[in-house]
């Protein structure tokens, strides 16, 4: 039986690839802050993901990692973070999201085909999101 709630052990330094691909059970997850790294498409396709909490300590989200989680609405990435690949976002229900104040590089259409409209990077700056294709902060 797959669950619903799931919490990433302490310890665990990458979620693998693909790990919980279009898994359609899972409602939330945690990730603690031992995990660096969210892989590429590790919950692309989970449309049942609602809720993601990333403590510190993340450093990178890979490709497509959320891709099409189309009922996660919004999250709250740590300060840890500082790069997000191409599309780790498209196709999300996401219409709001923040970053901590480390974030260096968003790539290509992170937010490609999301409702979303305001980005809120660090400080209280904030980026409308239709100008956005790229951000660069090195």
């Amino acid at each position: 039986m797959k669950q619903k709630h799931i919490i990433i052990p302490m310890g665990v330094e990458k979620i693998k690839d693909s790990e919980y691909q279009a898994n359609y059970t899972i409602e939330s997850v945690i990730i603690p802050s031992s995990v660096k790294t969210i892989g590429v498409s590790s919950f692309c396709g989970c449309h049942n993901l609602k809720k993601v909490i990333i403590q510190p300590g993340c450093k990178a989200i890979r490709a497509c990692a959320f891709h099409d989680c189309n009922n996660l609405k919004s999250i709250i990435l740590p300060d840890s973070i500082t790069v997000i690949q191409s599309h780790a976002f498209s196709q999300t229900g996401l219409n709001e999201i923040t970053f901590g104040n480390n974030i260096k590089r968003l790539n290509y259409n992170v937010f490609n085909d999301t409702d979303i409209h305001t980005v809120h990077i660090g400080n209280g700056k904030h980026v409308i999101y239709k100008s956005i294709e790229r951000y660069d902060n090195n």
